[in-house]
């Protein structure tokens, strides 16, 4: 059984565009190399099974690697070209039988995420946010094949130090799900919270 998304205290504000010396913050418009991808994850699971309330809490923080690709930027339009990267790292989680917590387990989350490509439009608010009407050009983000991404409206913070630009997002997202285990079928609604930092190098 694995659910992932994930709630951190974190703020971009902890960034300063000025970043820590007197170096001139690169403009957003123009193309970016993708350095890594940061997330931390955290999702509820609640169902029942023969009346048997179960609840699974997951949760994991992870940064990829073998990062590849690039962002761009024009004046309304944001492009993700060839953005793939690869996860290695551990999730943990924890049953609850009628609340009762049972032993803490923890899974290996491995895998390497395709590239991926797209393009979407954007608006720029104020000197540190970002507005997507009509979704993210992020949809690729992955972590063991769930998606931590959604095609709705959504918003970013960003913040860029000299060369180094970061994206900051919190994703929050619900679905009904159902887990097939030793025969049986148990349908859980889950909630899913993610923090994301991506961090790019001006080309």
């Amino acid at each position: 059984m694995i659910f992932f998304s994930c709630q951190k205290e974190m703020s971009v504000d902890t960034f300063s565009n000025n970043g820590g010396n007197n170096n001139t913050p690169a403009p957003l418009e123009g193309t970016w190399n993708f350095l890594n991808f940061y997330a931390n994850f955290s999702s509820t699971a609640v169902g029942k099974e023969s009346g048997v309330d179960i609840k699974i809490v997951s949760a994991c923080e992870t940064t990829s690697i073998n990062n590849k690709g690039n962002i761009s930027f024009t004046s309304d339009k944001f492009t993700s070209s060839n953005i793939a990267y690869s996860i290695s790292d551990t999730a943990y989680f924890t049953t609850y039988i009628m609340g009762i917590p049972q032993d803490k387990q923890d899974f290996q989350v491995k895998g390497d995420v395709p590239a991926y490509s797209a393009s979407k439009t954007y608006q720029k608010i104020g000197n540190d946010s970002l507005y997507f009407p009509n979704g993210s050009a992020f949809q690729g983000l992955e972590i063991d094949g769930q998606q931590i991404t959604t095609s709705a409206a959504s918003g970013a913070k960003y913040t860029i130090k000299s060369d180094t630009l970061l994206i900051y997002a919190n994703i929050n997202a619900g679905k009904d799900s159902t887990i097939s285990q030793n025969g049986l079928s148990i349908k859980f609604r889950v909630e899913e919270k993610a923090t994301t930092i991506l961090t790019f190098k001006k080309k």
